[in-house]
């Protein structure tokens, strides 16, 4: 087999065993080198925003906060070595198999994305849960920009890692349905890390980082979002993967997951909920994905995504 051919052929499950491997690994990695550099790191940069008037935000950011940050980079940077130790079938690995029409495909699934949380914003409008926060055009326009760039990246990075590595080399090893439900656990685990220090660190010192190992999940004791947040990102995870088993590649997931993230976001700035109206169904101000409304649409997605992927990878996608 050439190196055109393994482009979009599906990993063996040695090797699919060995990705995983090479991921859990990066992973660890990534936590080492980021806390060892981290202390250093973060005092240059208080140094720079102390020195420069252009930078002076720079002195605001939490250890904490900027500390899960670099992990995060430290670990994409990471994913270029593993794809060079992957040699020809990086791109299977990751999901970014050759497919001529990829840019449409990352636009089909923005628009879906798009569309469907909107409609979940103007249900809770229509409704009288939400009503229209007023925005000036350039603020609108500037934010929106922010986010599309955002959100992108997002798409992109935890598309490459979740569907087109973790599940696809997981569905190689076990059946695609278990391989989809330990997935989604782990991508839904992952957006509760937020670090914090119950003591807060004023001075990183070399070991703070590690320090706040114990401390890596978000704690709360008011549960009345936490549950539908968890459950949602749960769901979506599922989706996902479902939409990779069928497509049998991530560019729509990437366009899908960019068009949700910049939807919620663009939701936040365009509504606000209604004055002491009960949150507990509607999400935390107007941030759906916190919300059981979210959670009905998304569990009809799911439904509808694994009764198209039934047939396994490679049974339809976008034509």
């Amino acid at each position: 087999m050439n190196a055109a051919s393994s482009h979009n052929t599906p990993l063996t499950p040695l090797q699919s065993r060995q990705l995983l491997g090479g991921l859990f690994a990066l992973i660890f990695g990534s936590v080492v080198v980021a806390c060892l550099s981290g202390p250093a790191l973060f005092h240059f940069m208080i140094a720079l925003g102390r020195r420069y008037e252009g930078f002076t935000a720079l002195r605001n950011i939490p250890f904490e906060t900027f500390l899960a940050r670099w992990v995060v980079i430290c670990f994409v940077i990471g994913l270029i070595p593993l794809a060079r130790r992957l040699k020809a079938y990086w791109r299977a690995a990751f999901g970014l198999v050759l497919y001529p029409r990829w840019r449409y495909a990352i636009w089909a699934g923005w628009r879906f994305g798009v569309l469907s949380v909107m409609t979940i914003l103007l249900i809770a409008w229509a409704l009288g849960a939400y009503r229209w926060e007023p925005v000036s055009v350039s603020r609108l326009i500037g934010r929106l920009i922010a986010y599309g760039v955002g959100s992108l990246i997002i798409g992109i990075v935890e598309e490459v890692f979740f569907r087109g590595a973790l599940f696809g080399a997981m569905r190689n090893v076990m059946r695609w349905i278990p391989a989809a439900i330990v997935a989604s656990i782990f991508f839904a685990a992952l957006h509760f890390i937020s670090p914090q220090h119950p003591e807060g660190i004023a001075h990183a010192h070399w070991y703070s980082g590690f320090s706040l190992l114990p401390h890596v999940f978000f704690r709360t004791s008011d549960l009345t979002h936490y549950w539908p947040f968890a459950l949602n990102l749960f769901l979506v995870g599922l989706i996902l993967c479902a939409l990779y088993q069928r497509h049998g590649h991530i560019y729509y997931l990437v366009g899908l997951h960019a068009g949700w993230v910049i939807a919620f976001q663009a939701g936040r700035l365009l509504f606000e909920l209604q004055p002491g109206l009960d949150s507990w169904f509607w999400g935390a101000s107007t941030n759906v994905a916190r919300s059981w409304l979210a959670t009905i649409m998304l569990s009809l997605m799911a439904v509808i995504a694994f009764r198209m992927s039934w047939k396994g990878v490679f049974s339809g996608g976008i034509k």
